[in-house]
């Protein structure tokens, strides 16, 4: 089970209850498949969202982030 920090509450909590709470599905596409937790920013009282593992990679690739991430994870 992975753990998330939830900095809205303060407390470290199951991804799979944030993802049940938020009704079971992408909160972009509605996409109920390999779902997520991501951290839109990481500063309490960060918040959270629900995304399949598609949107979340177009995201982070939108943003600018997806080539940060894959050069951090090749170190």
């Amino acid at each position: 089970m992975q753990r998330v920090f939830d900095s809205q509450r303060g407390t470290w909590r199951a991804s799979e209850e944030i993802i049940y709470e938020r009704g079971g599905k992408c909160e972009t596409c509605g996409g109920t498949s390999h779902l997520l937790i991501h951290h839109k920013t990481y500063e309490k009282g960060g918040i959270l969202q629900v995304l399949c593992r598609r949107c979340h990679y177009s995201y982070h690739k939108f943003k600018g982030m997806h080539d940060w991430h894959r050069e951090r994870s090749l170190k």
